[in-house]
């Protein structure tokens, strides 16, 4: 059996997500539509990113709403929150 651990993750740029990314460590966030924590929030994990090009960068997240995963633009959510999960 293996071991595992989680890192908490904050920020609205690709910046706060691009290390663990790299490392191939998803992220579980929570994207929150105000930065009030108690309103409306919707939970995704996230794989990796990209950038367009025009020099946008988005995020690649999946749910379980949709059967594809879909690139998102961080800058729109006013807070997100994640953790980097190691499974070692």
């Amino acid at each position: 059996s293996g071991t595992w651990s989680s890192q908490a993750l904050r920020g609205t740029t690709i910046n706060a997500y691009k290390p663990a990314l790299d490392a191939e460590c998803p992220v579980h966030m929570t994207l929150y539509a105000h930065t009030n924590k108690s309103e409306a929030s919707h939970a995704v994990m996230c794989f990796g990113y990209a950038q367009s090009i025009s020099g946008k960068n988005y995020l690649f997240i999946m749910d379980g709403y949709n059967t594809n995963g879909m690139f998102i633009d961080p800058n729109y959510y006013p807070l997100i929150e994640g953790y980097k999960i190691k499974v070692n």
